[in-house]
């Protein structure tokens, strides 16, 4: 499990069409985050990402069950993860999708959880059948292969599917 900030509303520092804009007294960038948490297996199995907003309940998902999104929806103001937080997404999230996983090949409940070793994950978590270990200090970047990739990418570039309504122009 590894978790990563991503600024959804920042625009790009060198973009055309900002220039201007950017230099404007009143100007000032929106930098809106979120944090989001992932976890995979060796075998390539990709448990629903957690996602860390600043709002429990946002405007954009007025009466909508956040239950139903495509992501384990979290809440914190500071849009950080915190032992709170993992232990929750550890019991409501990982052991349920790892359990599924595991029951639909026919395995046994026995799985290690390899974690970064951030203040904001607790020491102290447990669950039968769950072995946590923690990476060595600063090690992190050279042992885990997502943080691996993103370090020699240098950037995320992220496009969104176009609807249909926007057409291809």
């Amino acid at each position: 499990m590894d978790e990563t900030g991503l600024f959804w509303k920042k625009m790009p520092s060198q973009a055309f069409i900002m220039k201007d804009k950017a230099r404007a007294p009143s100007y000032k960038s929106q930098e809106d985050r979120v944090t989001l948490t992932m976890c995979g297996n060796a075998a390539g199995f990709m448990m629903k990402p957690g996602l860390i907003y600043k709002s429990a309940n946002p405007r954009a998902l007025k009466n909508k069950n956040t239950h139903m999104l495509p992501v384990f929806w979290m809440h914190n103001a500071k849009v950080w993860i915190t032992k709170v937080l993992t232990d929750h997404w550890c019991h409501q999230s990982f052991i349920p999708q790892v359990n599924e996983y595991l029951s639909n090949l026919g395995m046994e409940f026995k799985v290690l959880l390899i974690m970064d070793n951030a203040g904001s994950h607790p020491v102290d978590l447990y669950y039968y059948g769950v072995q946590l270990e923690f990476l060595p200090a600063n090690t992190t970047s050279l042992l885990q292969p997502s943080g691996r990739d993103l370090c020699l990418q240098g950037t995320l570039h992220l496009e969104l599917p176009r609807t249909p309504c926007e057409g291809n122009g």
